[in-house]
């Protein structure tokens, strides 16, 4: 028995070594007798991989086949950069045949780049270098391998493409380049912007644009330089900002859902102390330079060390919510979030309310007084309640219902601004709509402008009468409205 088992383990062996040799390549293939023919093998650039008869050889040039039969083999290298070289060679016993592979040396082996640009003529740059060459061209004679390839024209954004080329092939190179001659984007994928959800933006007596995120921050805008301000590098309280206002001193207040902080330029300080909810939904300093800030828990006036807090049980304020504060000499303008707009005089209050005024709701979303004291508000619609909402003004007499248009979106409004002519703009649910002095209507949208169909947040103007429009998704866009 004993005798019988050791049989059968010699066969199982045999076989397992049989069965192994079957699937591993370990040298050229049996043809012939066995002699020691030999091929030395190198190229330049090296690293190809070495191929015997269309069978992986295992190793890469430079290296030594050696064992070969006296017979013809076929001998392939393939590399990442270049074209497949083949050729057959017939060794010979006992000598050491050389082989010698310069890719380059083959005009063919070159590499090709097509470059297009829409719109075309534009500056060709490859890896950094200008060549003084224009859209479309085709760059030939290049060694195999990943570049850069940018496009430069006036009055439209600087972009580029990284393109892969191998030896003897084209690579087309194609970019369509965004117009900036009267729309600049500025999103995380263009610019060093650090987040498209943006909330608010105010622009600083330097021209400096200070712009407020919903998940990343507040982002500086220098000239051209970016600078990111947040939680983990600038200690600010939450990195989703809901409000943005400037003080008459320049500094940068920062309303967010856990408090209240104050930028002075070098430091934030955190002014939630005086705050009756962290909730911060509105920032407004009147002209005496007294701080007014709302919460969804009460208002507060803020004087130098000293701070009142506002609230139904304490005042005539009909809204703890406040939603816009709006200075007017000695009088704030108050609107809420579900029952209308407040006027406080230091001593008194009158509520205004759908049932004493022709707003279609109690809701306000915004605000605006414009150069004739004329108040805009926009009344959020609620279908539910049969309000339909929308534009409204008042200039201190009369009430006037107000439209940019019927459709839903065009009746939230969150952000009103009034520019050096007197047109009044509008960031509303899908794009921006301008009203001119005679009433005429205009809408920018992703249809007919570089502006993106998404909720605009807020709209500010530069000292060029440049727009800065804050979209929720769109990131952030420059209107260089002036320029026909």
């Amino acid at each position: 028995m004993n005798k019988k088992y050791v049989v059968v383990f010699a066969v199982i062996v045999v076989l397992l070594c049989i069965s192994c040799e079957k699937e591993v390549f370990t040298g050229p293939p049996e043809e012939g007798s066995a002699q020691n023919g030999m091929i030395y093998i190198d190229s330049k650039p090296s690293g190809s991989r070495i191929f015997l008869n269309n069978r992986n050889y295992g190793t890469v040039t430079p290296d030594t086949l050696k064992w070969l039969s006296d017979t013809d083999y076929l001998i392939t290298l393939k590399t990442l950069l270049f074209q497949d070289t083949s050729f057959y060679v017939h060794p010979t016993n006992g000598v050491v045949l050389d082989l010698y592979v310069d890719y380059l040396a083959n005009p063919s082996n070159y590499a090709s780049i097509r470059c297009f640009s829409e719109p075309e003529n534009a500056q060709i740059v490859l890896n950094d270098s200008i060549l003084h060459r224009l859209t479309p061209d085709t760059l030939t004679g290049l060694y195999p391998g990943t570049y850069k390839v940018k496009y430069t024209l006036p009055e439209h954004r600087a972009d580029s493409v990284y393109v892969f080329v191998r030896g003897g092939e084209y690579t087309d190179a194609v970019v369509a380049l965004e117009d900036t001659s009267r729309y600049v984007s500025y999103t995380k994928t263009n610019s060093g912007m650090s987040s498209n959800i943006l909330s608010s933006i105010v622009i600083d007596v330097n021209g400096v644009k200070w712009i407020g995120t919903r998940d990343k921050g507040l982002v500086k805008l220098e000239g051209d330089v970016w600078t990111l301000l947040n939680q983990s590098n600038a200690g600010l309280l939450f990195n989703c900002i809901n409000c943005l206002t400037l003080d008459n001193r320049n500094n940068l207040w920062i309303g967010t859902p856990l408090g209240l902080m104050k930028y002075d330029g070098r430091n934030f300080i955190n002014f939630s102390f005086l705050l009756p909810d962290f909730y911060v939904s509105a920032i407004a300093f009147d002209a005496s330079g007294n701080g007014w800030f709302g919460t969804q828990n009460g208002l507060v006036k803020y004087i130098g060390n000293t701070y009142t807090v506002y609230k139904t049980i304490n005042s005539g304020l009909s809204d703890n919510f406040v939603t816009v504060i709006l200075p007017e000499g000695n009088n704030i303008w108050i609107g809420t979030n579900a029952f209308g707009i407040n006027l406080f005089d230091g001593t008194n209050w009158t509520v205004y309310i759908k049932t004493n005024s022709l707003m279609q709701g109690d809701g306000v979303l915004s605000g605006f007084i414009d150069h004739n004291g004329t108040k805009w508000f926009d009344i959020l619609p609620m279908p539910a309640l049969d309000e339909n909402g929308g534009l409204v003004t008042f200039n201190g007499i009369t009430w006037q219902n107000r439209s940019i248009g019927s459709a839903m979106e065009l009746r939230k409004i969150y952000t009103i601004v009034e520019d050096e002519i007197y047109n009044m703009w509008f960031g509303t649910k899908s794009g921006i709509a301008k009203m001119d002095t005679q009433g005429n209507v205009t809408l920018y949208n992703a249809t007919n402008s570089g502006i993106p169909s998404l909720q605009v947040n807020k709209i500010a103007m530069d000292s060029n009468n440049n727009l800065w429009i804050a979209t929720n998704g769109g990131g952030l866009i420059k209107y260089k409205k002036n320029i026909q």
